[in-house]
């Protein structure tokens, strides 16, 4: 069945009050590709290229803010703007990467907010 990226941002809100590590895991991880899945959908849907660098798909499109490549968003977007915006997705995917990856390391509740108001940053600069 297909998702939206706000289905992956409604997922993580459910374990709001959680304080199960692995719930909290997996709350990081669902709110970082709701910003992530939200910013590259209009990434596309504005026809932009992400460079060509040597990096997965999440970096390219946070290189591709960074060097003010995303200036058609939103009916044009400041470099300031896109950096900011390439900031926020990088927080949020270091703490994906912890919380996916990291396993000795501990997630925190505060690490799950991070994510949420990351991606709700993204939404909200986005529309």
């Amino acid at each position: 069945m297909p998702v939206t990226p706000s289905d992956f941002f409604d997922i993580a809100i459910d374990f709001n009050k959680s304080s199960d590590e692995i719930q909290l895991r997996n709350s990081v991880s669902r709110a970082y590709y709701a910003g992530y899945l939200h910013a590259i959908s209009r990434v596309k849907a504005a026809g932009i290229s992400l460079v060509t660098s040597p990096s997965g798909m999440h970096e390219k499109l946070i290189h591709t803010l960074n060097s003010n490549g995303c200036g058609a968003l939103n009916g044009g977007m400041t470099p300031p703007q896109q950096c900011e915006l390439a900031g926020i997705l990088k927080l949020a995917k270091q703490l994906r990467t912890k919380s996916d990856y990291h396993l000795d390391d501990t997630v925190t509740q505060d690490d799950k907010d991070a994510v949420l108001d990351a991606a709700n940053e993204i939404i909200k600069r986005l529309p």
